[in-house]
């Protein structure tokens, strides 16, 4: 085997985690081509892919190791990573991608080359970097990664003139937004949308570990009282955000008030930065989910195309802000996946 296919191995091997806030991080250590120890960072204050990979090994002195992300050398809710392979006398490092962690940055790489162990950096880092880019998002960007889901008619309409949209997606879709909701951080819906379709914005899906995201309505109008389905257990914390003079939080009974500066969702975004919450799904309705877009606050795009035809201008459609005059004035977006999800058709796509 190569040095890309052993950190393939470890990229498996982290994907098979989430450790949010953390990394995704998966290490192999490897002498003379075949592999004697592997471990990836499962949850956050739990050992790192590195800790878990030494201690899968009985002898690790002089072997290689293969990690999808540069270790750390700063104490946190654990020891430095890059201590512990100088400890155990491993005698190359092969890492994907540099930490983009200001506490890191680097520092790691010379601590390691100082102790004499040879490393190279940048082994399949595109597929490195697009394994943690919620991270990456956050560390560098100082925000969470924005994902716009939507759902909508193949003529652009997200529900009826009256505000009806159960359901434009079948029900493939809807389980396939379930498993979406299992992987982000926090589902985000205006408060017309919390008004109108009562949410649970929760994770409903057969499985023996469940993450359940931060549930975050994007209101100025706080219901009084705990009824509405949002409150309900099995699912995550519950968050009100309310644009106005000032930033931070405050808790209320069955929930949290976020304050952002209002008319700036940028202020909104670095708040949730602050609460540790890596990605954000934007799950609607199309004016909240047009407003990240005209902010040019987001980060991929998920469009679930339902076989329907509404023919109706007066009817919501994706879309907020002023439009652009001219098609050369466009935003152009990176396209992704297209693939058909039972009756409906799902378009992925990022930003360039």
């Amino acid at each position: 085997m190569n040095k890309e296919s052993f950190m393939r191995r470890a990229i498996g091997l982290a994907e098979k985690y989430d450790p949010s806030p953390n990394p995704r991080v998966g290490a192999v250590i490897v002498r003379d081509g075949k592999v004697i120890g592997e471990g990836a960072h499962r949850r956050a204050g739990l050992p790192h892919a590195e800790i878990n990979a030494l201690l899968s090994c009985a002898s690790p002195a002089g072997a290689d190791m293969y990690v999808t992300l540069e270790p750390c050398c700063h104490y946190g809710k654990t020891p430095p990573c890059a201590d512990a392979l100088i400890e155990a006398g491993i005698a190359r490092v092969f890492i994907g991608m540099s930490d983009p962690d200001p506490r890191v940055a680097g520092g790691g790489i010379k601590r390691l080359r100082k102790a004499g162990i040879a490393t190279e950096c940048g082994i399949l880092e595109e597929e490195c970097r697009r394994l943690n880019r919620e991270y990456i998002t956050h560390r560098t960007l100082k925000r969470p990664y924005v994902v716009i889901k939507q759902a909508m008619t193949l003529d652009g309409r997200t529900a009826t003139r009256s505000g009806d949209s159960k359901w434009i997606s079948c029900p493939d879709s809807r389980r396939l937004v379930h498993e979406l909701r299992n992987k982000y951080d926090a589902v985000l819906v205006g408060g017309n949308t919390f008004r109108r379709d009562d949410p649970f914005l929760n994770v409903r899906l057969d499985k023996a570990e469940l993450k359940q995201p931060v549930r975050i309505v994007l209101t100025e109008n706080i219901p009084a009282g705990t009824g509405a389905h949002i409150f309900s257990e099995g699912g995550g914390k519950t968050v009100f955000a309310c644009g106005g003079a000032c930033e931070g939080t405050e808790e209320r009974e069955g929930c949290t008030l976020l304050h952002y500066l209002k008319g700036d969702l940028g202020s909104l975004l670095k708040t949730l930065a602050s609460l540790d919450i890596l990605s954000v799904m934007v799950e609607g309705g199309a004016a909240t989910a047009g407003s990240f877009i005209k902010a040019d606050l987001w980060d991929e795009i998920l469009f679930f195309y339902a076989p329907l035809l509404l023919n109706d201008r007066e009817a919501p459609g994706q879309g907020g802000g002023e439009a652009p005059e001219f098609i050369k004035d466009a935003r152009r977006v990176r396209l992704g996946e297209v693939c058909r999800i039972g009756e409906d058709v799902m378009l992925r796509a990022y930003r360039e």
